[in-house]
């Protein structure tokens, strides 16, 4: 969870201590199907996630917008905005903005996994052209089989590579 709040507004960093993740399954089945949930008022949330009204009264939160965050097309995480203050209507706009701000949020997520696994990838394929060399370019075994257990440890990245010959 990172969370950010006004100041002179208090962390809530055991937000979700005491519940458990069947608990919450309404919910996330709603956020999975790109369903926004938010109530202007906490008596105003619909019965059907009981377990969120439950935390709202107990962490004395007014009002919830809560938006689903998408990548790679299935649920990646939840924003959420509330406010222990006051009510707040979240005017239709106000969700709008949130759900588009959600969705910028997915497409970073998302074009950072993306070059996450670029980069494991390039690592992979360039392991595999330093293999392809050595076996191509050396005739001494002893260099065929540093170069072949060196590169495939670093493909698989494992720690350690050995060969026992019987």
């Amino acid at each position: 969870i990172r969370q950010w709040c006004a100041d002179g507004v208090d962390s809530r960093e055991d937000l979700f201590n005491d519940t458990r993740i069947d608990d919450w399954r309404e919910l996330f089945d709603a956020y999975a199907s790109g369903e926004t949930v938010y109530a202007a008022h906490t008596e105003a949330l619909e019965t059907r996630f009981a377990t969120l009204k439950r935390l709202m009264l107990r962490q004395g939160i007014v009002s919830i917008v809560t938006v689903p965050i998408f990548y790679d097309q299935r649920l990646g995480g939840v924003l959420g905005f509330e406010n222990d203050r006051d009510q707040n209507p979240w005017l239709a706009e106000d969700v709008r903005l949130l759900q588009t701000a959600a969705e910028i949020i997915g497409r970073a997520i998302g074009n950072i996994r993306n070059r996450q696994r670029l980069v494991e990838t390039n690592r992979k394929l360039e392991s595999l052209d330093r293999l392809s060399r050595a076996l191509s370019g050396h005739t001494d075994l002893g260099d065929v089989l540093d170069a072949v257990t060196h590169s495939t440890r670093e493909l698989l990245g494992a720690a350690h590579a050995w060969i026992v010959f019987p």
